[in-house]
């Protein structure tokens, strides 16, 4: 919350004559001027509070799982998935309940797909991730990618639509992601993600030592995290160091021969440069 800085008063002769010469009316509409910005502040006080950045934030989140979704389908050689407000509303209800139970049980004990029935989505195959305690799309997407069954889910080729939701708290893992995918049906009101320029990327290495033959990962994150960018990695010299793959902004790299190259990472118009030295 901001606290507005107070200064020293300010003398002003000529405006305390006139004060003391207002009428009724007109300090009734100064009162009701004084209502409106003193409302304006407490809006404004509310706005940048991390509850309502979180809130406010939750979509941009969202929209980003469903671009490193794509991304990574994208990779496999399989389409991008688009999604619909409905989708996306059953979803959200989804991430709600797993901060109460982390299950595909809903709280009810219900099954996760009466979600998708409540908000009238029709479907013919669906499938749900789940995830909490992740505090980045890319994060939650790089874990679900590293576990079988929820990668399988990713980059199933009958599936054509994805909806995502988190749910925010304060305590306990924060962060609960829900995936709801459908397939074998269309939706004439589907769409897909929208932009979120970066404005910055970070590495989670400056330099690294590798023996030959031996690997490591270099992490580049983008900023905001859920900026809508590739990740990518190049190495100047793929004789002595290889770049072999890259999983969401996860890049891998392999040394190959003694001798030292540059692996740049680049996210938009960002990049870092992380110093490998092969032995």
């Amino acid at each position: 919350m901001v606290e507005p800085v107070k200064g020293e008063p300010v003398r002003l002769p000529n405006l305390i004559e006139r004060r003391l010469l207002m009428t009724t009316s007109s300090k009734t509409r100064t009162l009701r001027v004084l209502s409106v910005f003193l409302a304006a502040v407490i809006l404004l006080c509310a706005a940048l509070s991390p509850q309502a950045n979180a809130a406010s934030s939750a979509s941009n989140y969202e929209n980003a799982v469903l671009f490193w979704t794509n991304v990574e389908r994208s990779r496999h050689g399989l389409s991008k998935l688009k999604t619909t407000d409905a989708l996306c509303d059953a979803s959200g209800v989804r991430a709600k309940e797993l901060y109460k139970k982390f299950s595909h049980t809903r709280p009810s004990g219900k099954k996760w797909t009466t979600a998708l029935s409540a908000e009238s989505v029709k479907y013919k195959s669906a499938a749900e991730n789940i995830a909490r305690g992740y505090t980045s799309p890319c994060s939650v997407v790089k874990a679900w990618m590293e576990s079988d069954g929820h990668r399988s889910a990713i980059l199933n080729s009958k599936y054509s639509y994805l909806g995502v939701g988190l749910y925010y708290t304060q305590s306990g893992k924060k962060y609960h992601w829900d995936q709801l995918f459908t397939g074998g049906v269309s939706y004439s009101n589907a769409y897909g993600t929208y932009n979120v320029s970066p404005k910055g990327l970070s590495v989670n290495k400056s330099s690294i030592t590798l023996s030959k033959g031996s690997t490591t990962t270099i992490t580049g994150t983008p900023s905001p995290v859920y900026a809508t960018a590739v990740v990518t990695g190049t190495s100047s010299s793929s004789s002595v160091v290889k770049v072999t793959g890259t999983e969401v902004n996860v890049i891998t790299i392999k040394g190959v021969k003694a001798g030292t190259a540059k692996i740049t990472v680049k996210c938009g118009s960002y990049s870092k440069t992380v110093t490998v030295t092969v032995r």
